[in-house]
């Protein structure tokens, strides 16, 4: 019985997928230094998130 369970936690565990990040960045990746506003979001360069950089706020569509 307890082998079963060991054996049984075992499969659960690598049933789990580790997918590749859709969207993966480049830290290093050289970027203008410009508040842009890509996707709704604003981020503090020209790559947005490309970088790896984090949201700075949301755009203000009203006043481009």
């Amino acid at each position: 019985m307890i082998r079963r369970l060991i054996i049984l936690l075992l499969i659960v565990g690598c049933e789990e997928t580790l997918e590749p990040n859709p969207n993966p960045c480049i830290p290093d990746l050289v970027c203008g230094e410009a508040v842009t506003c890509c996707d709704g979001r604003l981020y503090p360069t020209t790559c947005c998130n490309a970088n790896c950089d984090d949201e700075i706020g949301i755009c203000d569509n009203n006043n481009p």
